[in-house]
């Protein structure tokens, strides 16, 4: 994955997050659960994306060798 691919995939999670945080809100989630919610969501694109970052690197250093 390219740096635009992976930036437009880091562009998508991040409209997702934000379109669920809405969800949450309009269904009156309280907002302590829907803070706990959101940071778990957050955590959980932040490794999605690194291990993208970590699996591309690889397959280059395999490519290169």
């Amino acid at each position: 994955m390219g740096d635009v691919a992976l930036h437009r995939r880091a562009a998508d999670l991040a409209a997702r997050v934000e379109a669920f945080a809405r969800a949450l809100q309009a269904s009156g989630v309280p907002e302590d659960t829907s803070m706990e919610l959101l940071s778990s969501v957050s955590t959980a694109v932040l490794q999605a994306l690194s291990l993208e970052l970590l699996v591309e690197r690889d397959e280059l250093a395999a490519y290169l060798s």
